[in-house]
Order: C-alpha cells, then structure tokens, then sequence
C-alpha cells in the first residue's frame, strides 16, 4: 500500500519512545525505521516518523492519531496540574512532552488480554512475544505455553468476555459502571488492571493513572508524595471522590492533582523509572533537581 496519510508534526514527538510504555507495543513489529502492526485490527499498518511528518499507509487519520498517540498533547492540558506541581510538570512536558499516549480502541479483547499477560513478568520481553504467538490465527490461543500468566489471562478472559464484548459495543453509558464491572465480575482483574484497560483503549480516559510500582516510587521521588495502592474493595463501590480511602489513595491523588494529565504522568513516570530511577542513574537525570530520592 502507498502511504496515504501524512501527519505534520510541529511539536516534539517520538514514535518509539511513544510505544515503548504502550500496551500496542505487542501489536507491532519494528522493521527498520517502520512499525507493521501485525496482531488485531488495520493489519498491515505502517507508521514511520520522517523529518516533519508521519506517515502511515491507511486512509484512515483518526486510526492513524490513536496508534501513534498524535491524539494527545500534554501541552493542551498543563492547567489541569495544580498550582503545587506546575513547576515539576512543566519540566516533565519540557523533556518528555515528544511522548504520547498510544491507544487502541480496535482490540478490546486482545488489549485486555495483553495488560493482565503483564501481571508479575517482564513486558517487553515475555508479554510482547506471547501476544504475538497467542494472535497469530485471530482469537486468543491460551495453549501455547503453561506460565502462570496465560493461566490467570485465560481465566479472566472468560470471566470478562461479555463486558469487553458490551464495551466494544459502545454499550456502557460510562466510565465508572464499566470500571465497577471489570473489577466486580471478571477474574484476576485489579484496578491497576482495570484501570491500564480503560486508559489504554479510549481518548476519554486520561484522568486514570494505573497505580504500579514505578508510579508509587516516581511521585516519592519526583513530588516528594507518599500514597497507597487503591483498594479494589472499596472501587468496587465508590466514586473516586466519594470514596472513604481517597486521602490514601495514589489514584485519587493523580486524579486530583492533574486530572486529565494523570494518565500521562503515570506513563511517563514508567518510562522514567525504567530508565533512571530503577537503574539509579542519579547523575544523568533530568529531572534530578527536583528529586528526593537521588543518591549524592
């Protein structure tokens, strides 16, 4: 196919850096400088990043936004961040702002099954390759391996058949019921997992920023914060705002403090950790300044 869409691009931006932290990343296959997707839906896309512009193979500009992340710019929403952290946030849009937040609203099913594969294993090494064997005939094949992983994703896959099926129907009437539906009736299902789901396959979802290790450790680091893990328990039946552990909670926290920044930031402060602070590679960060956590 001859490419059919060009996007300019007049801002930083980072295709690979982009999917790096992405669920998509296991939909794709990097050939040089091209990504193929070769798992799910637009089969056969490429985008590749040339001088000013993307370029993708498809007539189809709003798949093209959502796979590269083009969508999102986090310079749209700088004044979500509160006063207390504009400073921290403007230097993270300043270094990290050529990254963007890659969604797929085409594979509901495949996207869920890949975030809870990541459960307790290496992303980029184990979930990347399964994903792509576990596709290759279309439907999930759970059999091609015997890890505890593909064990619990085939569990809550047929627990949740029927909500992701009724999500991909565009049936839910919002995000709270569908959130309160993943973490109530499916298997094996968290709020970082339910959570990572809903960031992931939507553009409306960016005030949830999925609550792991790297995030907890980065906002300690980063804004001197200290918050707990949600608690599913209470998710299950609360509202954010109306819920009796907010002040606790990380999620909340996020929410609060940058709302529609909140999934951004999480998925930043993943690249970040994985790149500096897991590795303490204090002397080169760039965001060492602000942090309470560099060695001297």
């Amino acid at each position: 196919m001859s490419n059919d869409v060009k996007i300019p691009i007049n801002e930083p931006y980072d295709l690979n850096l982009t999917l790096y932290p992405s669920f998509n990343l296991a939909f794709f296959e990097r050939r040089g400088n091209i990504w193929v997707k070769v798992v799910g839906s637009h089969l056969g896309l490429k985008l590749s990043l040339k001088r000013h512009f993307l370029s993708a193979n498809i007539d189809d500009i709003e798949a093209v936004l959502n796979y590269s992340g083009l969508w999102f710019n986090p310079v749209m929403y700088i004044r979500d961040a509160n006063d207390q952290f504009k400073d921290v946030v403007f230097e993270l849009i300043r270094f990290y702002g050529k990254l963007r937040l890659s969604i797929n609203p085409y594979d509901k099913e495949a996207m869920f099954v890949t975030i809870v594969l990541s459960q307790r294993t290496d992303f980029h090494v184990n979930v990347v390759r399964w994903v792509k064997k576990m596709f290759s005939k279309g439907k999930p094949d759970f059999s091609i391996g015997r890890s505890y992983q593909l064990r619990r994703a085939r569990e809550a896959f047929s627990s949740c058949i029927e909500i992701l099926r009724k999500d991909s129907a565009r049936e839910y009437s919002d995000l709270w019921s569908l959130r309160k539906d993943l973490l109530s009736k499916c298997r094996n299902v968290g709020v970082k997992t339910a959570d990572a789901y809903l960031l992931f396959t939507r553009r409306n979802a960016t005030w949830l920023a999925p609550v792991d290790i790297h995030f907890k450790r980065f906002i300690r680091y980063i804004f001197n914060v200290e918050k707990e893990n949600p608690r599913k328990n209470y998710c299950t039946k609360y509202l954010c705002h109306r819920c009796p552990f907010k002040n606790e909670c990380a999620t909340y926290w996020a929410l609060k403090s940058f709302k529609k920044l909140a999934g951004w930031i999480q998925t930043v402060a993943y690249v970040h950790d994985k790149l500096y602070c897991s590795k303490r590679k204090c002397s080169i960060c760039p965001l060492s300044r602000f942090c309470k956590g560099k060695l001297d």
